[in-house]
């Protein structure tokens, strides 16, 4: 139903329709017969600890093995988040899953002889830099572009003058750097 760009635009702009979303999903009652939001923390962390993130680091793995088949090279980035707002990223759940997640790319990165850049380590967790708990504002995305512009272009790639050519854009809804994987073709 929704093929035409203009047909959504018109739909959404009517109410008629709504683009999927995290808080779609979140709240959905497909989740062992239990609604998200009507679990207690401990019965959130329960589940968190029940379902390490094996899909993560498989989808991880697999976009680097597609790259490298590619004669791109990667350079991986954690995730950074600030837990001084009040919404879901900064719940303990959330907290944990963000860790947990960092700690997968780290271990990729080990694992695979990857770079590796500590963005969560080095980005400032004051909410001047923050639209919310997981997005950066103006401000954050020009710290956060200049830091990657001296990794890419005076640190890593300058040598052998490469350019960037894609990123993939999945999890941070932004058009600069996106799912803290990053490619450059060699």
């Amino acid at each position: 139903m929704e093929r035409s760009a203009l047909l959504r635009i018109f739909l959404r702009k009517f109410g008629l329709t709504h683009q999927l979303n995290l808080g779609s999903v979140i709240s959905s009652n497909h989740f062992v017969g239990k609604q998200l939001d009507i679990l207690s923390q401990e019965e959130l962390i329960q589940i968190l600890n029940q379902n390490k993130p094996i899909y993560f680091k498989r989808n991880i793995e697999n976009m680097i093995a597609i790259v490298r088949e590619n004669q791109i090279a990667v350079l991986l980035s954690t995730w950074a988040h600030t837990p001084y707002f009040n919404d879901y990223a900064s719940t303990l759940v959330y907290q944990i899953g963000f860790s947990e997640h960092n700690n997968v790319l780290k271990s990729i990165a080990i694992e695979k002889d990857i770079p590796l850049f500590d963005f969560a380590k080095i980005m400032s967790k004051e909410i001047t830099y923050w639209a919310d708990g997981r997005h950066l504002n103006e401000k954050g995305v020009k710290i956060k572009n200049s830091v990657f512009f001296r990794i890419y272009y005076e640190k890593e790639y300058n040598r052998s003058k490469s350019r960037i050519i894609f990123t993939i854009i999945m999890r941070n809804i932004s058009v600069y750097m996106s799912y803290n994987i990053y490619y450059v073709k060699l």
